[in-house]
C-alpha cells in the first residue's frame, strides 16, 4: 500500500473536547438537580416542609461590614458598607 491509500485519522481539537466535557458536566448537574427534586417530591410526604421559622434578616448584613472593612484594599477602592 502506498501512503495515498492509507486512511488518515485526525485528532479532535482541544476546544472540541473542552466543550464536550463542559456540556457533559452541565447536563450532569442539571440532571442531579431534577433527580433530587423528584426524589424529595415523591419520597417525602411533607415536601416542602411547612412551619419553618423565619430566617434572620438583619444578621447577614451586620456580618458583612466587618468582613468588607477587613479587606486591605478597601481604602483604595472606597467600599461603602
Amino acid at each position: 500500500m502506498t501512503a495515498a491509500t492509507l486512511p488518515v485519522r485526525h485528532a479532535r481539537a482541544k476546544g472540541w473536547w473542552g466543550m464536550v466535557v463542559f456540556v457533559a458536566t452541565e447536563a450532569t448537574l442539571f440532571g442531579t438537580l431534577v433527580g433530587t427534586y423528584v426524589y424529595l417530591r415523591f419520597h417525602n410526604a411533607h415536601w416542602p416542609p411547612g412551619q419553618l421559622p423565619m430566617p434572620p434578616v438583619l444578621t447577614p448584613p451586620s456580618y458583612r461590614r466587618p468582613l468588607l472593612r477587613s479587606n486591605p484594599d478597601s481604602s483604595r477602592h472606597r467600599i461603602r458598607c
